[in-house]
């Protein structure tokens, strides 16, 4: 289970998240099926090589094991707030998120950093606890200052969000790949 945190007022932000977490579930499955296709092509290819000689054996059994361990995509929770103040307790697992999962990476809108009283990513790179959590801010439009200064407190990663519906999914879709998928290995 993934868990990502969002912290963005704005509701159409909220819906093109979900949206950009299914799209990278769509791609995950199709690498699945894309790889299961591949692997019976590569068990027909085994199973006439083993006909012929018995030196492969080895070599099915290491495919079996690799069977064995495929597991299906990982599912993906996207905790949302609007205000930084709750973004803060549900990291710090405090009342009333003392239950709350480590997120696999915390976005943050840019207007909201700098118009909040705390910013949550100064605070998550100011915990010990919490600063090796990816932190990516988002912004639509901004000023190269204002993007310097989010470099300055800590973020990860900084996307510039085009205008366009279509095009900000599949920008929130490749984002949410990229940091599920490459970075956290």
């Amino acid at each position: 289970m993934r868990d990502l945190v969002l912290v963005d007022s704005q509701p159409a932000r909220v819906r093109l998240f979900r949206e950009a977490i299914a799209v990278y579930r769509e791609r995950l499955e199709h690498l699945q099926t894309r790889n299961e296709a591949v692997t019976e092509k590569a068990r027909t290819q085994m199973e006439r090589a083993r006909k012929a000689s018995r030196a492969l054996q080895s070599a099915t059994l290491r495919r079996r094991d690799l069977a064995s361990r495929r597991q299906a995509p990982d599912e993906v929770r996207l905790h949302v707030f609007p205000c930084t103040e709750e973004a803060l307790k549900f990291l710090r697992q405090e009342p009333p998120y003392e239950w709350a999962p480590r997120p696999t990476v915390v976005f943050t809108d840019l207007y909201l950093e700098e118009t909040a009283r705390a910013s949550v990513i100064e605070e998550l790179k100011a915990d010990a606890g919490l600063r090796s959590i990816p932190a990516v801010t988002l912004c639509s439009e901004a000023t190269e200052a204002q993007i310097r200064e989010a470099w300055a407190a800590g973020s990860n990663a900084v996307v510039r969000l085009s205008g366009e519906t279509p095009a900000m999914l599949s920008q929130v879709a490749d984002t949410l790949e990229f940091w599920l998928q490459e970075a956290v290995l």
